[in-house]
């Protein structure tokens, strides 16, 4: 858990700065579970930040308290 929470802390500023530079070349898709719209980006992988999947606000709320559950979300 110390690991990950390490990697999301060093990581955040750099993925702020990456994703103001590039939010052009993300649009926007409908939720990968429920194809609903509107959507939020989410990277699964903080180290590859042109790897998103779309999720609607619930997906994604679930996703982060699934993440949490398993030690690897602040």
């Amino acid at each position: 858990m110390k690991a990950c929470q390490n990697d999301y802390l060093k990581n955040k500023k750099r993925r702020k700065v990456w994703h103001k530079a590039n939010i052009e070349i993300l649009q926007e898709e409908p939720c990968v579970i429920c194809n609903c719209l509107p959507t939020h980006r989410h990277h699964p992988d903080y180290d590859k930040p042109t790897e998103v999947i779309f999720l609607c606000p619930f997906h994604h709320k679930a996703e982060h308290k699934k993440m949490k559950n398993e030690g690897c979300y602040i």
